[in-house]
């Protein structure tokens, strides 16, 4: 799989470095496939300001906006997963709008309101996940909209509490970084165990399939992405929030 990657044309690594490489399927997934949502998150910075006015709504119309986005989810007939138009930017915008608008809904009525919304959306989302028979883009659908409506829940002050210890917050911070570096993790993870066990270090049945490589394979993501959050993303965000501030 390393080896692989010196294959790729410069032009490639041009989309990646823009973050447009999510409208050319056929080379979105050369680099580093999860970047691929790079391009879906630069679309939404992009229009952001022209949804600035779901900031405005009140509640029933935010209300009434959420249960529009989510049947238009839930409705609109997903294509195939993994196939060109299934990373198409443009896909992933009622998702942007159900967002925003459920939290706008949290910021006109205390979570607290929504304890039961929570426990129910759980409940549906176990559910989804145990029927295996479902069609997986509908599934797709069926759990972004639940799992919109679990996350407006876990806001509520008594589901708040283990979440807001320091380490979840820490993980929660990088949990950016560890979504985007989890294949190059798990390459690199894979690649070095495999020499190990080719080199007797291992025993031969401690293959990539098992769960020790499993969480040796997680704790080294979970390390590269506390690494990339600290080293990379907050100097970074620093310096630009000093360069942009307004003077004065």
């Amino acid at each position: 799989h390393i080896s692989a990657w010196s294959h790729i044309s410069l032009a490639t690594g041009v989309l990646d470095a823009t973050m447009v490489q999510g409208f050319f399927p056929v080379r979105f997934n050369s680099w580093n496939p999860a970047a691929w949502t790079l391009s879906v998150e630069a679309l939404f910075y992009l229009l952001f300001p022209l949804m600035a006015g779901l900031s405005r709504l009140r509640l029933r119309d935010a209300a009434t906006g959420c249960g529009l986005a989510a049947a238009w989810i839930l409705l609109f007939n997903p294509p195939q997963p993994h196939s060109g138009a299934w990373y198409d930017p443009f896909r992933f915008l009622p998702l942007f709008l159900l967002g925003m608008l459920l939290a706008r809904l949290h910021e006109l009525r205390p979570a607290r309101h929504y304890g039961r919304m929570m426990a129910a959306a759980s409940g549906l989302v176990a559910l989804g996940l145990l029927c295996g028979h479902w069609p997986i883009e509908r599934l797709y659908s069926v759990c972004t909209v639940l799992f919109g409506v679990l996350v407006l829940g876990l806001a509520a002050a008594r589901g708040r509490s283990w979440l807001a210890r320091l380490p979840m917050l820490v993980l929660g911070e990088a949990s950016y970084g560890l979504y985007i570096l989890q294949m190059p993790a798990w390459l690199y993870t894979g690649h070095f165990w495999t020499q190990a066990i080719r080199r007797g270090w291992l025993p031969a049945g401690w293959n990539t399939g098992t769960v020790l490589f499993f969480a040796v394979n997680l704790a080294c993501a979970i390390l590269l992405s506390l690494v990339s959050y600290y080293c990379l993303e907050r100097p970074a965000r620093g310096y630009l929030r000093r360069r942009l501030a307004p003077a004065g």
